[in-house]
């Protein structure tokens, strides 16, 4: 903004009488930015009812379906030894449930160390041996063997540590010198192994407090022993063997693979030229056959352009191949729109735009499209064969092949297929023949994997000495396993075990205590010691009470706040104001006026009173079940009426006998009565009542040209409507400024003036007074 400084000379208030001059354009504006400032606070105001429009919306998806309303419950007659809930699906009626176990996980606390022993003792001190040469121990964790091999230099936190690496869960309790190892997870097939290779593996053990006899130990030691009088060389030459016949099937699937995708490519190019060439035989000339190239992939926009003609009638180009679009200069037969010359094209090429369902399985009917993807599978193709990038060989063949498709559809005489469809079945021969291929490689590939899968124990990269010392070894600990002086007796072991109950006597069992059987999920806590509880599965009345009660909540508070905003009082002669106006205002006196605005800006609106028209309709209907007329009313529901409601509060639902409803809570509780005794009728009405109103809040959310998707008042109108209000405001503001400058510059001309007579006058006085 410039500075100005006038009245000097005239002694006038120049800025003041500007400012009346341009008063009556300021007074223009300030009514556009009034009903701007209106507008943005109405869109505020909808933008808030709109969210919760949508959050009723979204909350009554799931209440369209059945599944919302079959909610059961269950109860358990000994809540100590399971916990039980029931999905819908589940069958009403009394249960039989008996836990002869419950899932544990396996669990060794080691034997107790010296008193000394930290984290970092050496394996050598707990067993008083610096001569200690080493070994090996294994270890199993749900279904993973890893062996860990231990020195003279083994600490205790060194060995925790590669148990960890193991699979298991280990730690080492320093205060009370012991080492505890866990299991991954609950159950048989999680559970640990931890046991020697060798006889100083399973002296470490012992040193480490932590051998021990336990089911898995003895399995696992099972598992070696099985091999005891096998030929273990003969067994190594059939795992590598297998492994050998394995890759070299996996490396002939690659090749047939190849084969068949350069196969399939070539196909698709024969297929396609031939589509390409009979659509070409209609056509009369290079310009046609250009024009349907370039018209059959063209978008449809570019469609609808006319473009211009040459003196054959097909289009002209430009010196870079473009079409020329044509202007209202050019004579209407000497242009053509897109659309028109692809259809004139199409028609002689014997191209259609959408097969006819109808016609034989003999008419063969090509559409544009089709010839499109045609056209441009052989300009692919083509322009591959003349990559320079491809070997010679490669180039060869290619070229070879886009003569052999020539040929064959020319069927010259020396052409090695007489037609293409000759030509497609050769190539499809092959692709057979890799097919079946692959599968008899995929045979071998099975065959080979289940050898490697029976010896997979064997399978750990040892050679045959070290493998035959392991089931050596592995035999006299089960020739020795009644030998109790080879454990530490003061660890103790809990073997995984995976839980087992019985459900009206029919057996399951789970790695966890959690089991889900035919919509009943059953935890159990604690064995039953050979007894039966019992299990009842029912209906839940009250979850079901509750999902109508909440839907019923959210309608309300919806439609009060609606009904309420239809009809406020109205706000006649209050307008958002302006700054001068707030600064002759207190700040609560601007609040009381802004509040009466933003209270009415719905008042009546078309939009509002319509989506309050049809949501309260849909509520009010009836529906029919089973042939007999239901409404909201049948299941003691319905709203105060005008007399006996709060203000603004007619169109909102109270359910007769609800406790924490006061205005009904003394009637008789029908809808919780009905949900007792005929469930089913219930629900069918709620699934059409909530359905009624959700499609019409879905009919007024779509989108239009007024308004975006999901949104029920037109934002898109009132988006409008303020960048126009912007614009227009704008405008008045550059004609105040104009108009203001327009002023400033004619007083300033009389300043100026003024200013000169002052000096005359100044002179002569002083010539008069000398």
């Amino acid at each position: 903004m410039a500075i100005r400084v006038s009245g000097l000379a005239s002694g006038m208030d120049t800025e003041s009488i500007v400012t009346q001059l341009v008063s009556a354009y300021n007074v223009k504006k300030n009514t556009y930015v009034k009903a701007q400032t209106k507008l943005s606070w109405k869109q505020d105001a909808w933008k808030t009812l709109n969210k919760k429009v949508k959050s009723l919306y979204s909350n009554m998806t799931s209440l369209k379906y059945s599944s919302a309303y079959k909610t059961k419950m269950a109860s358990v007659s000994d809540t100590t030894k399971a916990s039980v809930s029931a999905e819908g699906t589940a069958v009403n009626g009394s249960y039989s449930l008996k836990i002869n176990q419950v899932a544990k996980s396996g669990y060794l606390t080691g034997g107790q160390l010296a008193a000394s022993t930290t984290r970092a003792t050496k394996l050598s001190e707990l067993l008083g041996d610096d001569s200690f040469a080493g070994g090996k121990i294994e270890v199993t964790s749900a279904g993973k063997t890893s062996t860990i091999e231990v020195t003279a230099d083994t600490t205790v936190s060194n060995f925790v540590s590669k148990l960890n690496k193991a699979g298991v869960k280990a730690s080492y309790d320093a205060t009370n010198q012991r080492i505890y190892v866990a299991a991954s997870g609950t159950g048989a097939a999680n559970d640990f192994s931890l046991s020697g290779v060798d006889d100083n593996g399973s002296t470490a053990l012992k040193a480490l407090g932590l051998r021990v006899a336990s089911k898995s130990n003895t399995e696992n030691y099972k598992s070696w022993a099985a091999y005891d009088g096998q030929d273990i060389a003969q067994i190594l030459a059939d795992l590598q063997n297998s492994k050998d016949a394995i890759s070299a099937a996996n490396n002939s699937i690659t090749q047939s693979r190849s084969k068949i995708s350069g196969y399939t490519t070539k196909v698709n190019y024969a297929s396609s030229y031939e589509t390409m060439m009979n659509a070409y035989k209609g056509l009369d000339n290079a310009g046609e056959i250009r024009d349907l190239d370039e018209l059959a992939s063209m978008s449809k926009a570019d469609l609808s352009k006319t473009y211009e003609l040459d003196d054959d009638g097909n289009f002209k180009r430009d010196s870079e191949g473009k079409l020329i679009v044509a202007d209202d200069t050019v004579a209407d037969d000497k242009k053509a729109t897109g659309t028109d010359r692809l259809n004139a094209l199409a028609a002689k090429a014997g191209l259609v735009k959408k097969k006819d369902e109808n016609a034989g399985e003999d008419v063969k009917q090509v559409t544009i499209a089709e010839f499109a993807a045609a056209k441009a599978a052989v300009d692919k193709y083509d322009a591959q064969a003349a990559d320079d990038t491809l070997t010679a060989d490669e180039k060869a063949d290619m070229n070879d092949f886009i003569t052999s498709v020539q040929h064959a559809y020319k069927g010259t005489a020396d052409s090695e297929y007489a037609s293409i469809e000759e030509l497609t079945n050769a190539y499809n021969d092959k692709i057979t023949k890799e097919q079946d291929s692959i599968t008899a490689q995929n045979k071998i590939i099975s065959d080979n994997k289940a050898v490697l899968e029976k010896y997979a124990l064997l399978d750990n990269g040892e050679d045959q000495a070290a493998l035959e010392a392991r089931i050596s070894y592995a035999v006299k600990q089960l020739a020795n396993a009644a030998d109790k002086t080879q454990y530490n007796t003061d660890a103790t072991r809990i073997d995984g075990q995976d839980a087992e109950i019985y459900v009206n006597n029919a057996k399951y069992t789970s790695s966890s205590n959690s089991f889900s059987i035919n919509g009943l999920k059953i935890e159990a806590l604690a064995s039953t010691e050979g007894s039966e509880i019992n299990v009842t599965v029912k209906n839940d009345v009250d979850g079901v009470y509750k999902k109508i009660k909440d839907f019923l909540k959210e309608y309300n508070s919806l439609i009060n706040e609606m009904t309420s905003l239809y009809n406020a009082d109205s706000a006649k002669g209050y307008e958002p104001l302006t700054t001068e106006e707030k600064d002759a205002m207190t700040d609560s006196e601007v609040e009381e006026w802004e509040k009466k605005v933003k209270s009415a800006l719905l008042r009546r609106d078309d939009s509002l009173g319509n989506l309050l028209n049809s949501m309260t309709s849909a509520m009010y209907k009836g529906y029919t079940v089973n042939g007999k007329s239901y409404s909201l009313s049948s299941f003691g529901i319905s709203t105060l009426g005008y007399l006996n409601a709060d203000e603004n509060e007619e169109n909102a639902y109270h359910i007769d006998g609800d406790a924490d409803d006061s205005a009904v809570s003394s009637k008789t509780n029908k809808l919780k009565q009905m949900l007792q005794e005929d469930p089913d009728t219930v629900t069918a009405f709620m699934q059409q009542l909530v359905t009624g109103v959700y499609n019409e809040i879905d009919t007024k959310m779509r989108s239009n040209s007024l308004s975006s998707a999901m949104t029920v008042y037109n934002d898109k109108q009132m988006a409008k409507e303020y960048s126009n209000y912007t614009t227009t405001i704008k405008k008045w503001e550059d004609k105040i400024t104009s108009m203001e400058d327009s002023y400033y510059k004619k007083f300033a001309a009389m300043e100026t003036a003024l200013a000169k007579l002052q000096q005359s006058t100044s002179s002569l006085s002083g010539l008069l007074g000398s």
